[in-house]
């Protein structure tokens, strides 16, 4: 894998949790130093309509540093005019609370959701798709710990001899 940018692999797997599965063994391989690993999600269809589960949710950060954002603001602006009243302070901090979390609601970090719907609504029948953003200078561990989950790539930034390679492996595993 190239050693300054992510590269991005979709993975069909046979369900939503042998993709679970999978993911979080990408977090240990995280955890353990062998990949660097951006995002991760899981997508598949409920219902006839496409559902990610994002590895990063932005909507609770969001939400706080804006309620901190906002009481802060609000308390600078009522000191400097002269009137501190925790009724304004209470209202700068819900204003920013919803400020944040509209702004987390927005954020779509990693891996376009778009792009993820648009694969996933191209598969046929059931599985999950699990969209990887990673890099690693220990690709031969990073495939023998994957191994063991049956999948296939569907999509990848990778060179085709790296996308023959993971498919050979997940094939192995099986």
């Amino acid at each position: 894998m190239s050693k300054s940018q992510y590269d991005f692999t979709a993975l069909l797997m046979n369900s939503t949790k042998e993709a679970h599965d999978a993911r979080h063994a990408l977090h240990k391989l995280a955890e353990n130093g062998l990949l660097d690993l951006e995002d991760a999600v899981i997508a598949h269809k409920h219902f006839g309509e496409v559902r990610l589960d994002q590895m990063v949710n932005w909507e609770f950060p969001g939400a706080i540093g804006g309620a901190w954002l906002g009481m802060l603001v609000t308390a600078i602006v009522s000191i400097a005019t002269g009137g501190v009243g925790t009724g304004i302070i209470i209202a700068g901090t819900v204003g920013g609370l919803g400020t944040g979390l509209a702004a987390g609601l927005l954020t779509d970090v990693g891996i376009p959701d778009a792009k993820m719907k648009s694969i996933v609504n191209a598969i046929k029948g059931d599985g999950a798709v699990l969209f990887v953003l990673a890099k690693t200078e220990n690709s031969e561990k990073v495939l023998e710990r994957m191994a063991k989950f049956d999948g296939e790539v569907i999509s990848t930034t990778l060179s085709p001899d790296s996308e023959r390679k993971i498919n050979a492996a997940l094939k192995s595993g099986s």
